[in-house]
């Protein structure tokens, strides 16, 4: 890792079009200065726009689309068109279960090996749903990569993994979860590539007093 100072500028606007539609824009302006050891890259800025839609399907089901483009400026001093960017999702949502899927890509800064602006793709999946009157579960999957937009730095991030948890109503106010995941993780610098995995397992009893 390596010093960094972020500063950041966001705009936006949202409206209402009909009792199931509505839309928003928004503007981000970002700069990341980045301190000895970040490598060649020592500044970045970015200037971001997007406008989304939501749309109620069903009572219960609801999708949202977002479209936009980030330009960048590595420390050049021009600016250039880095990437269109944009997310999708689908969100299924009853009273006592919810469901969604995801995609999102997006222009993120390296804080990690070397300073950089990234491309992150990331897909996402989860559900949660009770099981008995007392006993609930929930669980999620992943999928993400990174790739630096900067010609000068080779880097590139990939990770996968997934989670599932279990909850347990041992009284009205002591409740019980236990939950496991998993995750694997790729980096890749200029041919070297590096891998490894996390494992995370815990048990926790949460009580509330009234």
């Amino acid at each position: 890792m390596f010093d960094t100072t972020n500063q950041s500028i966001n705009l936006g606007a949202q409206g209402q079009l009909t009792h199931l539609d509505s839309v928003n824009f928004s503007y981000t302006y970002a700069q990341s200065d980045f301190g000895s050891g970040s490598g060649a890259v020592r500044q970045i800025k970015t200037h971001a726009g997007s406008l989304g839609w939501s749309h109620a399907v069903t009572p219960t089901l609801r999708t949202s689309l977002t479209g936009g483009a980030t330009w960048l400026d590595s420390g050049t001093g021009s600016t250039r068109l880095a990437s269109y960017t944009g997310s999708a999702s689908l969100t299924w949502q009853q009273k006592n279960s919810a469901s969604t899927l995801s995609y999102s890509r997006s222009v993120t800064p390296s804080y990690f090996v070397a300073a950089t602006a990234l491309i992150s793709d990331v897909v996402t999946a989860s559900l949660s749903l009770p099981l008995t009157a007392r006993l609930s579960a929930s669980g999620s999957a992943n999928y993400g990569r990174n790739e630096s937009k900067v010609n000068d730095v080779p880097l590139s991030f990939e990770s996968y993994g997934g989670f599932f948890g279990l909850s347990f109503a041992i009284t009205r106010t002591v409740a019980a979860t236990a939950s496991y995941s998993y995750n694997r993780f790729k980096q890749s610098l200029a041919g070297r590539v590096s891998e490894f995995d996390r494992q995370l397992a815990t048990l926790t009893i949460r009580t509330e007093w009234k």
